[in-house]
């Protein structure tokens, strides 16, 4: 269907909504319709190979831009050959997660009149400057910007930036993806996360309705329906759905 329509084979979703809500419930309910339809449609069960598999990434332990690119891009993952058009990339609790997912803020100061770092260097007279003077410059800086010195000098390690991210779900590289994103607070999340092109649906998820409570009790007790005045008692916006499952 993609291929004929000459689509790049990606689909994106964000569930929000208040803790409990459902929005992990949802993930699992999509994921189990692939079963349920093939057991309907086909008689059968999903052979090996064909079941769908959810990589759950948290962003919080992930601290490279290089391990971040490895998890889109290499289809073995925990001693298992996953290829990509079988994964669904999951970020639970996304607001939650690593401060990548907010965009960086830029700073609106003009810093014309203020020296760049390499002026700080002492350049002598022919220009040159040795690898001396220029090191111990380096060891300076960094040691100013409180960096772990390993050895005289750490390279920059590369942590997670919200850039990395977008260009893998969305980049000039293709690659087959779904991903799913859960979040308590969109507001806390750049707007470029969920922009359209990258997210191709946004399910908002609130507390429990009357008639949504009305009908886990009745699915829950096998019953066909309940009086209207008890119907009408029911708590409405009141409760999310695992308070009401739990009671």
């Amino acid at each position: 269907w993609y291929t004929e329509r000459e689509l790049p084979y990606h689909f994106g979703a964000l569930f929000e909504g208040p803790p409990g809500c459902g929005k992990t419930s949802f993930v699992k309910a999509i994921l189990n319709y692939q079963r349920w339809k093939c057991r309907e449609e086909e008689g059968r069960e999903l052979r090996a190979g064909e079941h769908d598999h959810v990589v759950c990434i948290p962003l919080s332990r992930v601290k490279t831009n290089a391990c971040l690119t490895k998890i889109f891009h290499t289809e073995k993952l925990n001693r298992h050959r996953i290829p990509m058009y079988k994964r669904i990339i999951l970020l639970e609790d996304a607001d939650a997660q690593s401060s990548c997912l907010k965009r960086e803020e830029v700073s609106g100061k003009d810093d014309s009149g203020q020296s760049t770092p390499f002026e700080a260097i002492d350049v002598p007279a022919d220009g040159e400057v040795s690898n001396k003077s220029l090191l111990q410059f380096m060891h300076k800086e960094t040691k100013k910007m409180g960096l772990p010195l390993v050895g005289g000098m750490t390279p920059n390690q590369d942590p997670v930036t919200l850039s990395c991210l977008l260009n893998l779900m969305d980049g000039v590289i293709e690659i087959p993806l779904r991903i799913f994103i859960t979040t308590n607070h969109k507001s806390k999340l750049d707007p470029a996360l969920y922009r359209p092109g990258r997210m191709d649906i946004d399910i908002e998820l609130t507390e429990a309705a009357r008639d949504d409570v009305h009908g886990m009790y009745c699915w829950f007790y096998k019953l066909g329906t309940l009086a209207p005045e008890v119907v009408s008692r029911l708590p409405h916006k009141t409760m999310c759905h695992a308070a009401v499952n739990n009671v």
